[in-house]
């Protein structure tokens, strides 16, 4: 009959659908996969998403969001931009691309990225199969 994300409604029976912990260690290879996908997938994708939002190769584009974050970044800061701060950091990774990143920037972004991969898999994992 009718059913909301995975829940039978009229059979009282709920039908599992998250992974557990022993469903992760069976399943090694699809959570390693899922990561590594997710890790890598979000880590091409920030230099796409600062591009986007106005951080470029020529410094930030006019009337964009980014140069409403460097205003307002500016403002708070009485007047310029906090070095390591996310405008300089996005403003970095426009120009630069991946290779702008950072160590760390680049470890962060790519490690939730793999969280995001694992969840999504964790989440749409049927284990009654």
């Amino acid at each position: 009959r009718s059913s909301h994300r995975g829940f039978r409604v009229n059979t009282g029976k709920p039908r599992i659908r998250r992974a557990s912990l022993e469903c992760l260690s069976m399943h090694a290879t699809a959570v390693v996969t899922a990561a590594v996908v997710g890790g890598m997938a979000t880590l091409m994708a920030v230099p796409g998403v600062a591009g986007l939002i106005g951080y470029g190769t020529g410094g930030i584009a006019a009337k964009s969001w980014a140069a409403g974050m460097m205003s307002a970044a500016a403002k708070a800061a009485g007047g310029g931009v906090a070095k390591g701060s996310l405008v300089a950091v996005m403003q970095k990774i426009g120009a630069l691309g991946v290779a702008g990143m950072s160590t760390g920037t680049a470890t962060t972004v790519t490690g939730g990225g793999a969280l995001v991969g694992v969840l999504g898999w964790w989440y749409n994992t049927d284990v009654t199969k």
